[in-house]
């Protein structure tokens, strides 16, 4: 079953700048499905599937998709100017 996770309007991009080298490596989000809600929210479809990873801020996400969302999320309130924004990334597969 899909789990719907809503996102702000002001998303810009949840990929890096080319040429940004991130380190430790990123997951690829734009291979999962999203589209735009009623309110205009940028939408990343999830599944319920059970593939923890553990995000830099030490918050075990049941999988990759989750993980997406939550960093997408994250890059959005960035971009709407929210100073305490902190940038979210991939850090293992596994529990934090």
């Amino acid at each position: 079953t899909p789990v719907a996770g809503g996102l702000s309007t002001c998303v810009l991009s949840a990929r890096p700048s080319p040429g940004l080298r991130l380190f430790p490596p990123q997951v690829d989000c734009s291979r999962y499905p999203n589209s735009t809600s009623e309110e205009g929210k940028v939408v990343l479809i999830c599944n319920k599937d059970i593939s923890p990873v553990c995000g830099t801020d030490w918050v075990t996400y049941d999988n990759e998709c989750l993980l997406c969302a939550r960093m997408m999320f994250v890059l959005s309130v960035a971009s709407c100017g929210h100073k305490f924004a902190q940038l979210l990334l991939f850090l293992f597969a596994g529990y934090c």
